[in-house]
């Protein structure tokens, strides 16, 4: 389904109380605030992980409600509902937008995958060694073209 522009909507959405505004900060995210919560500075890159409900939905809803048309947060979960000429249909947006803009999605691989703890395929978390390595240097490579 295209709109009447030629353009493909795609049903991505981000929460409208994830926002630094409504984070309750605490002491043992202090320093990944003080990273992530720096406004227009290009390159603040982190990995985050956790346990479900410690708000990393809502860490990474916010740094995009900072950095305002230039960023865009989808979940996976809504990521892969989308068929592949939805998502080809997004990068040739981007492209042609001139938009410097990556996608980064490793095969095989499940949710914890950068975590050797996570073994539970049935809850959708399984580490891959593989993936983790291959996404370390997707962040390697991303901060040494700022630095």
């Amino acid at each position: 389904m295209t709109t009447p522009s030629g353009q493909m909507p795609l049903l991505m959405r981000q929460e409208d109380l994830a926002t630094w505004d409504n984070w309750l900060s605490r002491q043992e995210t202090s320093t990944l605030e003080s990273l992530l919560n720096g406004g227009n500075t290009p390159g603040h890159a982190a990995y985050i992980w956790g346990s479900a409900g410690m708000g990393k939905s809502h860490i990474l809803q916010a740094c995009c409600d900072l950095q305002g048309e230039r960023a865009r947060y989808f979940p996976l979960r809504d990521f892969v509902l989308h068929p592949p000429e939805q998502v080809l249909a997004f990068e040739t947006e981007m492209s042609e937008a001139g938009a410097d803009w990556q996608v980064h999605v490793y095969g095989s691989t499940m949710h914890a995958f950068t975590n050797p703890a996570a073994n539970n395929p049935d809850f959708g978390t399984v580490y891959s060694a593989t993936a983790e390595q291959r996404s370390y240097q997707s962040l390697e490579n991303f901060l040494a073209e700022l630095f």
